[in-house]
């Protein structure tokens, strides 16, 4: 019934509903006939003819429904008119508006990839529709996906083009994907699995820019979610002077080792103000920083050379506090609302004995499902040999950097 109540619209007038209660009062009776023979019903005004070999009229009582052979005629079921990019349907906002739209993927096509949703072998594809977004002027955007308890999908934006994937998220029932949008043209591909549900709906969130929103606008450096100077990222949202013994292989090497014991734990920078990687250049990418596609993109970092004076084992840990507490929550299995707080941002850890020698790294940590939580490596260490720990990010953006806390534990 799912199928025919939303595919059945018009029966020359007569909707679908309306006939199947027809054949029920006015058919049920009826046995089969010969081909030259007519039926009968108990109303002697309803007569069925099938003298031609197929189903002719159906009177009623009243002779006010009548049906001949080509009511019974139905246009096939098609997709959803913003099946592909060539006729998406239109979204337009302004800054300070929100704009909701509500959407089905019933009978849609796989037409396009998403790196977060399509299997990575492409053989087999998830059905998907388009929205076009005409973006009037400059906002800090927040598209949110909803759908039921059974909606299993994901959400892309794309600016350059229609069919090329940039941002992408995964929906389990809802997802909020968030972008500055400049004036201009983007493109919002829904996708849901086959045995996903069929309606959602999409809306756009279009805020005015301000420093400190966590949107890295067009007349900011950066923009670490706050207005606090001394982070890497002032008050008017503009970079401050990266520290020369952080940012570089040759500035942690020329520096003072960091030295720790067995049984020592360190917290560094080791006061109250946390170091911070914005507005710092790319010294190196760890070997588990793949990004889709197998491609490494540089992202801002720290260096600090550390130097057990025993041998045993050392645990680093960024993403907690001064108090070991999770800089994006304390729930580690939970994903944080945006804006993040300071310190919750999309973080990578990535540790060498040769500085600028990827090949003599020791550990690397970049969480993929839970980007928020806290980076972790594990190693074997040697008395009086230096360990270069880079404290990095995902990507060269507002959610690849932010301020941090390195925590070093050493063990026997």
């Amino acid at each position: 019934m799912k199928n025919w109540t939303r595919w059945g619209k018009d029966l020359s007038g007569v909707t679908l509903l309306v006939f199947a209660g027809l054949m029920a009062s006015g058919c049920a009776a009826g046995t089969p006939a010969e081909d030259e023979e007519s039926i009968e019903n108990d109303d002697e005004d309803e007569t069925v003819d099938d003298s031609d070999g197929t189903f002719g009229t159906f009177v009623s009582p009243d002779g006010s429904i009548e049906l001949g052979n080509a009511a019974f005629e139905l246009d096939p079921p098609s997709a959803p008119a913003n099946d592909t990019c060539d006729a998406p349907a239109s979204i337009a906002s302004i800054v300070g508006e929100s704009v909701t739209v509500t959407g089905t993927l019933l009978l849609a096509t796989d037409d396009y990839d998403t790196f977060c949703l399509d299997p990575s072998t492409f053989e087999t594809g998830y059905r998907d529709v388009v929205y076009q977004l005409d973006i009037e002027s400059e906002c800090s955007g927040i598209l949110t996906l909803t759908g039921d308890t059974a909606f299993t999908g994901s959400l892309s934006l794309r600016s350059e083009a229609c069919t090329t994937d940039e941002i992408c998220t995964n929906a389990f029932e809802t997802t909020e994907l968030y972008a500055p949008l400049h004036a201009g043209t983007y493109w919002a591909v829904v996708s849901a699995t086959d045995t996903s549900s069929d309606e959602f709906s999409l809306s756009l969130d279009c805020m005015a820019p301000t420093c400190g929103d966590g949107f890295l606008n067009s007349t900011e450096d950066c923009d670490d979610g706050n207005t606090v100077s001394g982070d890497g990222c002032s008050s008017s949202c503009i970079f401050e002077a990266a520290d020369a013994a952080l940012d570089t292989c040759g500035g942690a090497a020329g520096g003072t080792p960091i030295e720790i014991g067995s049984g020592q734990i360190l917290h560094l920078p080791g006061n109250a103000a946390m170091a911070s990687t914005v507005g710092a250049t790319d010294s190196g990418t760890g070997t588990c920083m793949l990004q889709p596609d197998d491609i490494i993109v540089a992202a801002p970092d720290h260096v600090r050379r550390v130097r057990p004076t025993a041998n045993g084992t050392m645990t680093i840990t960024i993403g907690l506090d001064y108090d070991d507490v999770p800089l994006c929550g304390e729930d580690p299995n939970v994903e944080p609302s945006f804006p993040y707080a300071s310190g919750c941002y999309d973080r990578a850890l990535h540790v060498r004995t040769g500085c600028e020698d990827v090949l003599t790294e020791v550990g690397c940590s970049d969480s993929w499902e839970r980007w928020w939580a806290p980076e972790q490596v594990t190693f074997a260490v040697t008395a009086d040999t230096d360990y270069y720990v880079f404290v990095d990010g995902y990507h060269d953006d507002e959610y690849g950097a932010g301020p941090y806390v390195m925590r070093i534990e050493m063990s026997n």
